[in-house]
Protein backbone atom coordinates (compact mmCIF):
# COMPACT_ATOMS: atom_id res chain seq x y z
CA UNK A 1 0.00 0.00 0.00
CA UNK A 2 1.29 3.12 -0.66
CA UNK A 3 2.65 5.02 2.47
CA UNK A 4 3.66 1.84 3.86
CA UNK A 5 7.21 0.98 4.99
CA UNK A 6 8.68 -1.02 2.37
CA UNK A 7 9.79 -4.54 4.34
CA UNK A 8 12.31 -5.58 1.92
CA UNK A 9 13.97 -1.95 1.50
CA UNK A 10 14.03 -1.60 5.58
CA UNK A 11 16.23 -5.05 6.16
CA UNK A 12 18.84 -4.02 4.20
CA UNK A 13 18.79 -0.52 6.23
CA UNK A 14 19.73 -2.65 9.22
CA UNK A 15 22.91 -4.14 8.97
CA UNK A 16 22.04 -6.72 12.08
CA UNK A 17 19.59 -8.19 9.37
CA UNK A 18 21.67 -7.97 6.20
CA UNK A 19 24.68 -9.09 8.24
CA UNK A 20 23.00 -11.97 8.81
CA UNK A 21 22.22 -12.42 5.12
CA UNK A 22 25.31 -11.47 3.66
CA UNK A 23 27.41 -13.69 5.46
CA UNK A 24 26.34 -16.71 3.69
CA UNK A 25 26.53 -15.53 0.39
CA UNK A 26 29.91 -16.03 -1.70
CA UNK A 27 31.87 -13.07 -3.03
CA UNK A 28 30.48 -13.72 -6.65
CA UNK A 29 26.58 -13.45 -5.02
CA UNK A 30 27.34 -10.20 -3.32
CA UNK A 31 28.44 -8.67 -6.41
CA UNK A 32 25.43 -9.57 -7.83
CA UNK A 33 23.16 -8.21 -4.56
CA UNK A 34 24.89 -4.70 -5.09
CA UNK A 35 23.14 -4.64 -8.45
CA UNK A 36 19.77 -5.13 -7.12
CA UNK A 37 18.71 -1.56 -5.88
CA UNK A 38 20.05 1.29 -4.34
CA UNK A 39 19.33 0.19 -0.82
CA UNK A 40 21.42 -3.10 -1.24
CA UNK A 41 23.92 -1.36 -2.62
CA UNK A 42 24.51 0.55 0.52
CA UNK A 43 24.33 -2.41 2.17
CA UNK A 44 26.74 -4.38 0.56
CA UNK A 45 28.94 -1.72 0.28
CA UNK A 46 29.02 -1.22 4.01
CA UNK A 47 29.41 -5.14 4.68
CA UNK A 48 31.84 -5.21 2.53
CA UNK A 49 34.01 -2.81 4.21
CA UNK A 50 33.48 -4.22 7.67
CA UNK A 51 34.12 -8.24 6.54
CA UNK A 52 37.27 -7.39 4.34
CA UNK A 53 38.80 -5.21 7.60
CA UNK A 54 42.67 -6.12 7.04
CA UNK A 55 43.82 -4.57 10.07
CA UNK A 56 41.24 -6.86 11.80
CA UNK A 57 42.99 -10.02 10.91
CA UNK A 58 46.79 -8.39 11.33
CA UNK A 59 45.65 -7.70 14.73
CA UNK A 60 45.84 -11.46 15.35
CA UNK A 61 49.53 -11.42 14.77
CA UNK A 62 50.79 -7.49 14.95
CA UNK A 63 50.15 -5.01 17.96
CA UNK A 64 50.27 -2.08 15.03
CA UNK A 65 48.45 -3.14 11.94
CA UNK A 66 49.17 0.34 10.45
CA UNK A 67 52.68 0.64 11.06
CA UNK A 68 53.14 -3.36 9.70
CA UNK A 69 51.37 -2.10 6.29
CA UNK A 70 53.26 1.14 6.39
CA UNK A 71 56.63 -1.68 6.21
CA UNK A 72 54.69 -3.38 3.75
CA UNK A 73 54.36 -0.92 1.17
CA UNK A 74 57.85 0.22 2.16
CA UNK A 75 59.55 -3.25 1.40
CA UNK A 76 57.19 -4.66 -0.85
CA UNK A 77 55.84 -7.52 1.20
CA UNK A 78 53.89 -9.64 -0.11
CA UNK A 79 51.17 -11.96 2.50
CA UNK A 80 50.06 -15.34 1.66
CA UNK A 81 49.44 -18.27 2.79
CA UNK A 82 46.39 -19.48 4.42
CA UNK A 83 45.74 -16.03 6.00
CA UNK A 84 45.14 -14.46 2.32
CA UNK A 85 42.37 -17.01 2.35
CA UNK A 86 41.11 -16.21 4.95
CA UNK A 87 40.49 -12.76 4.35
CA UNK A 88 38.88 -13.14 1.01
CA UNK A 89 37.08 -16.44 1.75
CA UNK A 90 36.09 -14.79 5.51
CA UNK A 91 36.79 -17.22 7.24
CA UNK A 92 39.08 -17.97 10.56
CA UNK A 93 41.88 -20.81 11.18
CA UNK A 94 42.75 -20.63 14.49
CA UNK A 95 45.96 -22.55 13.61
CA UNK A 96 47.06 -20.66 10.74
CA UNK A 97 50.10 -18.78 10.84
CA UNK A 98 51.38 -15.43 8.87
CA UNK A 99 53.31 -15.87 5.93
CA UNK A 100 55.23 -13.25 4.61
CA UNK A 101 57.06 -13.09 1.17
CA UNK A 102 60.23 -10.42 1.48
CA UNK A 103 62.72 -9.75 -0.96
CA UNK A 104 66.64 -10.27 -0.04
CA UNK A 105 67.27 -6.56 0.81
CA UNK A 106 64.33 -5.79 3.31
CA UNK A 107 64.47 -8.66 5.17
CA UNK A 108 66.62 -7.71 8.03
CA UNK A 109 64.11 -4.48 8.39
CA UNK A 110 60.87 -7.06 8.80
CA UNK A 111 62.96 -9.00 11.21
CA UNK A 112 63.80 -6.15 13.34
CA UNK A 113 59.78 -5.21 13.13
CA UNK A 114 59.00 -8.38 14.53
CA UNK A 115 61.16 -8.35 17.28
CA UNK A 116 60.59 -4.81 18.50
CA UNK A 117 56.61 -6.35 18.46
CA UNK A 118 57.91 -9.03 20.74
CA UNK A 119 58.37 -11.83 18.94
CA UNK A 120 61.91 -14.57 19.30
CA UNK A 121 63.49 -15.92 16.43
CA UNK A 122 63.31 -19.84 16.40
CA UNK A 123 65.52 -20.86 14.56
CA UNK A 124 64.97 -24.41 12.16
CA UNK A 125 67.94 -27.38 13.03
CA UNK A 126 70.90 -26.00 11.65
CA UNK A 127 70.06 -22.63 11.70
CA UNK A 128 71.93 -20.06 14.20
CA UNK A 129 70.39 -19.22 16.61
CA UNK A 130 70.74 -15.98 16.31
CA UNK A 131 68.48 -14.02 13.94
CA UNK A 132 71.49 -11.51 13.02
CA UNK A 133 73.61 -14.63 12.93
CA UNK A 134 71.39 -16.52 10.74
CA UNK A 135 70.88 -13.57 8.14
CA UNK A 136 74.83 -14.89 7.21
CA UNK A 137 73.03 -17.25 5.51
CA UNK A 138 71.61 -14.78 3.09
CA UNK A 139 75.25 -14.65 1.86
CA UNK A 140 75.61 -17.75 0.77
CA UNK A 141 74.37 -19.19 -2.73
CA UNK A 142 71.09 -20.17 -2.43
CA UNK A 143 69.57 -23.42 -1.85
CA UNK A 144 72.23 -26.02 -0.50
CA UNK A 145 70.90 -29.51 0.39
CA UNK A 146 70.75 -28.43 3.82
CA UNK A 147 68.14 -25.86 3.20
CA UNK A 148 66.27 -28.24 1.01
CA UNK A 149 66.06 -30.93 3.74
CA UNK A 150 64.97 -28.22 6.18
CA UNK A 151 62.34 -26.51 4.01
CA UNK A 152 60.59 -30.22 4.46
CA UNK A 153 61.38 -30.80 7.79
CA UNK A 154 59.73 -27.46 8.95
CA UNK A 155 56.39 -27.98 6.09
CA UNK A 156 57.14 -25.42 3.84
CA UNK A 157 56.15 -27.38 0.66
CA UNK A 158 56.96 -25.26 -1.95
CA UNK A 159 59.49 -26.04 -5.19
CA UNK A 160 62.96 -25.83 -3.63
CA UNK A 161 64.55 -23.94 -6.88
CA UNK A 162 62.02 -20.92 -5.53
CA UNK A 163 63.15 -20.33 -1.60
CA UNK A 164 66.00 -18.63 -0.72
CA UNK A 165 65.94 -18.61 3.19
CA UNK A 166 62.95 -19.02 5.59
CA UNK A 167 62.94 -17.20 8.90
CA UNK A 168 60.49 -18.15 11.55
CA UNK A 169 59.34 -15.86 14.49
CA UNK A 170 57.06 -17.02 17.49
CA UNK A 171 55.32 -15.49 20.68
CA UNK A 172 52.91 -16.04 23.23
CA UNK A 173 49.31 -15.90 21.87
CA UNK A 174 47.54 -12.99 22.77
CA UNK A 175 44.08 -13.74 22.36
CA UNK A 176 43.64 -17.31 24.36
CA UNK A 177 44.81 -17.91 27.91
CA UNK A 178 46.41 -21.51 26.80
CA UNK A 179 50.20 -20.57 27.82
CA UNK A 180 51.20 -22.81 25.16
CA UNK A 181 49.60 -21.45 22.48
CA UNK A 182 51.78 -19.13 20.08
CA UNK A 183 51.34 -17.30 16.98
CA UNK A 184 53.78 -17.64 14.21
CA UNK A 185 55.11 -15.40 11.06
CA UNK A 186 57.51 -16.85 8.35
CA UNK A 187 59.48 -14.62 6.43
CA UNK A 188 59.95 -16.38 3.22
CA UNK A 189 62.67 -15.09 1.36
CA UNK A 190 62.28 -15.59 -2.56
CA UNK A 191 65.44 -16.30 -5.33
CA UNK A 192 63.77 -13.95 -7.52
CA UNK A 193 60.14 -12.86 -7.23
CA UNK A 194 57.50 -13.07 -4.95
CA UNK A 195 54.52 -14.26 -7.44
CA UNK A 196 57.25 -16.87 -8.71
CA UNK A 197 57.70 -18.11 -5.21
CA UNK A 198 53.36 -18.26 -4.94
CA UNK A 199 53.82 -20.47 -8.37
CA UNK A 200 55.75 -22.74 -6.82
CA UNK A 201 53.62 -23.54 -3.86
CA UNK A 202 51.83 -27.32 -3.20
CA UNK A 203 48.30 -25.64 -4.78
CA UNK A 204 47.44 -22.11 -5.45
CA UNK A 205 44.46 -19.99 -5.26
CA UNK A 206 45.24 -17.52 -8.37
CA UNK A 207 41.78 -18.37 -10.00
CA UNK A 208 38.54 -16.64 -7.97
CA UNK A 209 36.32 -18.24 -9.48
CA UNK A 210 37.80 -22.03 -9.21
CA UNK A 211 38.74 -21.14 -5.50
CA UNK A 212 35.80 -18.96 -3.88
CA UNK A 213 32.94 -20.27 -6.07
CA UNK A 214 33.62 -23.55 -7.38
CA UNK A 215 35.92 -24.52 -4.12
CA UNK A 216 38.81 -25.84 -6.25
CA UNK A 217 42.33 -25.59 -5.38
CA UNK A 218 44.73 -26.54 -8.78
CA UNK A 219 47.38 -28.98 -7.22
CA UNK A 220 51.14 -27.69 -8.68
CA UNK A 221 52.91 -30.39 -6.78
CA UNK A 222 51.26 -33.28 -6.38
CA UNK A 223 53.13 -35.54 -3.42
CA UNK A 224 50.98 -36.06 -0.42
CA UNK A 225 51.96 -33.29 1.78
CA UNK A 226 49.68 -32.54 5.20
CA UNK A 227 48.13 -29.28 3.49
CA UNK A 228 46.02 -31.52 1.15
CA UNK A 229 44.17 -33.02 4.19
CA UNK A 230 44.04 -29.81 5.54
CA UNK A 231 42.14 -28.07 2.71
CA UNK A 232 40.40 -30.81 1.85
CA UNK A 233 38.65 -31.12 5.62
CA UNK A 234 38.42 -26.75 4.94
CA UNK A 235 36.19 -27.58 2.43
CA UNK A 236 37.72 -27.61 -0.95
CA UNK A 237 38.10 -30.24 -3.47
CA UNK A 238 41.42 -30.90 -5.00
CA UNK A 239 42.22 -31.06 -8.57
CA UNK A 240 44.98 -32.55 -9.97
CA UNK A 241 46.94 -33.04 -13.18
CA UNK A 242 45.87 -34.05 -15.91
CA UNK A 243 42.57 -32.52 -14.97
CA UNK A 244 39.20 -34.63 -14.51
CA UNK A 245 36.41 -34.37 -17.14
CA UNK A 246 34.34 -32.14 -14.93
CA UNK A 247 36.85 -29.13 -15.91
CA UNK A 248 36.71 -27.27 -19.48
CA UNK A 249 39.69 -28.05 -21.48
CA UNK A 250 38.72 -25.42 -23.64
CA UNK A 251 40.43 -22.03 -24.71
CA UNK A 252 39.67 -18.63 -24.17
CA UNK A 253 36.70 -17.05 -22.11
CA UNK A 254 36.08 -16.53 -18.64
CA UNK A 255 34.32 -17.16 -15.56
CA UNK A 256 32.75 -20.24 -14.59
CA UNK A 257 32.78 -21.78 -17.85
CA UNK A 258 36.89 -21.78 -18.00
CA UNK A 259 37.59 -21.06 -14.55
CA UNK A 260 41.13 -21.92 -14.81
CA UNK A 261 41.80 -19.76 -18.26
CA UNK A 262 43.35 -21.69 -20.42
CA UNK A 263 46.39 -20.65 -22.37
CA UNK A 264 45.57 -16.79 -21.20
CA UNK A 265 47.51 -14.27 -20.10
CA UNK A 266 47.41 -13.13 -16.36
CA UNK A 267 48.72 -10.44 -14.26
CA UNK A 268 47.50 -9.86 -10.46
CA UNK A 269 45.55 -6.63 -10.93
CA UNK A 270 44.23 -7.84 -14.67
CA UNK A 271 40.61 -7.74 -15.28
CA UNK A 272 40.36 -11.55 -14.35
CA UNK A 273 41.33 -11.10 -10.85
CA UNK A 274 39.46 -10.28 -7.98
CA UNK A 275 41.01 -6.88 -6.42
CA UNK A 276 39.79 -5.40 -3.34
CA UNK A 277 40.48 -1.74 -2.19
CA UNK A 278 41.70 -1.45 1.16
CA UNK A 279 41.48 1.13 3.60
CA UNK A 280 44.66 3.06 3.67
CA UNK A 281 44.17 5.23 6.28
CA UNK A 282 47.02 5.55 8.52
CA UNK A 283 49.66 3.90 6.12
CA UNK A 284 52.30 5.85 5.11
CA UNK A 285 53.16 5.47 1.24
CA UNK A 286 56.46 3.85 -0.14
CA UNK A 287 59.19 6.15 0.12
CA UNK A 288 62.40 6.26 -1.52
CA UNK A 289 64.53 2.99 -1.45
CA UNK A 290 67.63 5.66 -0.64
CA UNK A 291 68.15 8.80 -0.48
CA UNK A 292 69.43 9.20 -4.03
CA UNK A 293 66.70 7.32 -5.24
CA UNK A 294 62.72 8.29 -6.39
CA UNK A 295 59.98 6.62 -3.97
CA UNK A 296 58.50 3.19 -5.33
CA UNK A 297 55.38 4.19 -6.57
CA UNK A 298 54.76 0.46 -7.62
CA UNK A 299 54.80 -2.98 -6.64
CA UNK A 300 56.92 -5.85 -7.90
CA UNK A 301 54.86 -8.39 -7.74
CA UNK A 302 52.30 -6.48 -10.56
CA UNK A 303 54.72 -6.66 -13.11
CA UNK A 304 54.73 -10.20 -13.32
CA UNK A 305 52.63 -12.18 -15.17
CA UNK A 306 51.80 -15.90 -15.88
CA UNK A 307 49.87 -18.26 -18.06
CA UNK A 308 48.51 -21.59 -17.21
CA UNK A 309 49.64 -24.28 -19.97
CA UNK A 310 47.49 -28.13 -20.99
CA UNK A 311 50.74 -30.02 -21.96
CA UNK A 312 50.05 -33.92 -22.68
CA UNK A 313 50.21 -34.70 -18.97
CA UNK A 314 50.75 -32.16 -16.72
CA UNK A 315 50.05 -28.28 -16.12
CA UNK A 316 52.48 -25.79 -16.70
CA UNK A 317 52.97 -22.14 -15.23
CA UNK A 318 55.34 -19.47 -16.10
CA UNK A 319 56.15 -16.29 -14.50
CA UNK A 320 57.70 -13.59 -16.30
CA UNK A 321 58.87 -10.42 -15.77
CA UNK A 322 57.08 -7.50 -18.24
Amino acid sequence: MDGQPDPVANAFARHLIYDEIFSSLSAASLMRMRRVSRSTYGAVQDFTYRAFDVNRLLSRFISDPHSFRSLQARTATLISGSLAIQFFDRTFYPESDLDLYVYKEHVIEVGIFLLNDGYQFAPYLGQANDFYDALNGLNRAWIDDLLAETVALIDMPYRYTCVGEVFTFKRRSHDTEDSNAFTKVQIIVPRESSLQLVLGSHSISLYPVATFERRESLVIEPRSIPAFDKYISRGWRLVYSPLPVSVPLHEGGAGESDPFLFNKSRWVTGRNSWVMHLDTEGVQSAGPLSASSTALTWDPVVECSWALHRLERALQYSATDT
